[in-house]
């Protein structure tokens, strides 16, 4: 009985030493590598949460969160077409994730593809209709790249109909506006832009 007993305890300790190296080993969870990736991309640390998202990625995540949040980061250190392929994995991951779209239209803005920016904002707006950025976005393309201020002010307005704090869809308008020679329609957009946008220049 008593070396029954003894190999019993002897199984329990080593079973618990295998348990305490296999918890050592895998390290962090997913959900951990994510929340310490966000945490690392507010404090600035961008190299770092990507290097967060890409541990999980390579242990096996595959919450199409992780390739977005990692393209985010890399796309604040300008690396953007690594970022584009990030976005492209998360949307092929979730077709119906009409943020990504919208991130991945903005980031080909950066490298001056506007019409693939302007496809992908498009196919964010039929996911998800609220999503007043993507409008904005097109809003900027109309009226940068195309040079057609009168459709950039019907996007502008579409997403100043969901929010009416969007500073640059009123920025945006109000140029488009006085580039049409309308300056007094223009007047409200800035008198409200310099009241709830003028912090953030």
């Amino acid at each position: 009985m008593g070396i029954g007993r003894k190999t019993r305890a002897s199984t329990r300790y080593w079973l618990a030493i295998a348990l305490l190296v296999f918890a050592c080993e895998s390290g962090p969870t997913t959900a951990e590598r994510m929340n310490d990736g966000i945490a690392q991309h507010k404090a600035g640390n961008y190299e770092k949460a990507i290097e967060s998202y890409t541990k999980a990625i390579e242990k096996g995540a595959t919450d199409p969160l992780f390739w977005q949040y990692r393209a985010d980061a890399k796309t604040m250190l300008k690396h953007y077409e690594e970022a584009i392929e990030d976005y492209t994995a998360s949307i092929e991951r979730d077709p119906s994730h009409a943020l990504a779209y919208n991130r991945r239209g903005e980031t080909y803005t950066w490298i001056a593809e506007n019409d693939k920016a302007f496809e992908d904002y498009g196919r964010a707006l039929a996911l998800e209709p609220g999503l007043y950025s993507a409008h904005s976005n097109r809003g900027d393309i109309l009226l940068e790249t195309r040079n057609d201020p009168e459709e950039a002010i019907k996007e502008y307005s579409r997403a100043l109909g969901l929010f009416a704090d969007d500073c640059r869809a009123l920025r945006g308008r109000f140029r488009a506006l006085v580039q049409l020679g309308r300056q007094i329609d223009a007047q409200p957009d800035m008198e409200h832009f310099n009241r709830v946008c003028a912090q953030d220049g």
